[in-house]
């Protein structure tokens, strides 16, 4: 069973199915150009069928591939180029990390991405802020909550939708969406994955402490801040390099 667990079968353009392979030669078919990240995947254990670039076992194989198409579609076109580098920057994956980190270079976090990136997730959080006021407002309308009580559920779910947004992101891929799009990752000091729980206590501390940021910087030696401190965590901008087989 533990070998059959290790086997996979692709079906390519025409429909005709390939395999099985165990999967040290499934990847090294990906890594050659015989699976194309389009193609049909699945275990032959469970018969269901799914996009080889998105499968476990060809994620990162193919990771390189995409990469090379999207900069390649990006030629001439600054929006595209834009993409394909905030598509690149996606492209980590705090899990592989632990096992590898080819084609990952972490450098230090300057405090004007970090606050750009602060920024860009704010205003993410507002949009929802705002959402979720209209819902309360709605709900204070056909009574089913007075005023105040409104207000309260207003706060509270801002609150807990802020604080589950960076620890659900933080714990999913390492990074929200702002860090994504400025380059940085949050790992433990070891560049090890962050948990939901210290996600979410990285979260709470940002709010309570982000006023005070500057300080902790300067005290630093604007090398982290308190809340980096306090949790184990470090901010790094990342450079990836994704090459067809690498991670």
């Amino acid at each position: 069973m533990a070998n059959e667990n290790k086997n996979y079968i692709y079906k390519d353009d025409t429909g005709a199915e390939h395999g099985p392979y165990d999967e040290a030669t499934f990847q090294s078919l990906g890594t050659n150009g015989t699976i194309l990240p389009h193609y049909q995947v699945r275990s032959t254990l469970i018969p269901v069928w799914e996009k080889a670039a998105e499968s476990r076992v060809l994620k990162k194989v193919l990771a390189g591939v995409l990469q090379q198409q999207a900069e390649a579609h990006a030629t001439g076109n600054k929006w595209m180029q834009l993409r394909a580098r905030v598509n690149r920057r996606g492209d980590y994956d705090p899990m592989a990390t632990q096992m590898a980190r080819e084609g990952i270079v972490y450098d230090k976090a300057s405090f004007l991405f970090r606050f750009l990136a602060g920024v860009f997730d704010l205003l993410i959080i507002a949009v929802v802020s705002v959402a979720l006021l209209f819902f309360c407002w709605l709900a204070m309308k056909t009574g089913l909550l007075s005023s105040v009580g409104a207000l309260h559920a207003y706060a509270y779910t801002t609150v807990i939708a802020a604080g589950l947004y960076y620890a659900f992101f933080l714990n999913r891929s390492g990074q929200t969406l702002g860090q994504r799009f400025w380059g940085l990752v949050v790992t433990t000091r070891e560049f090890q994955p962050v948990y939901m729980c210290r996600g979410l206590i990285f979260a709470i501390l940002l709010g309570l402490l982000n006023i005070f940021s500057p300080i902790g910087w300067l005290l630093t030696g604007c090398r982290t801040t308190l809340q980096e401190l306090l949790t184990g965590t470090r901010v790094s901008r990342i450079t990836i390099a994704r090459r067809p087989g690498a991670g």
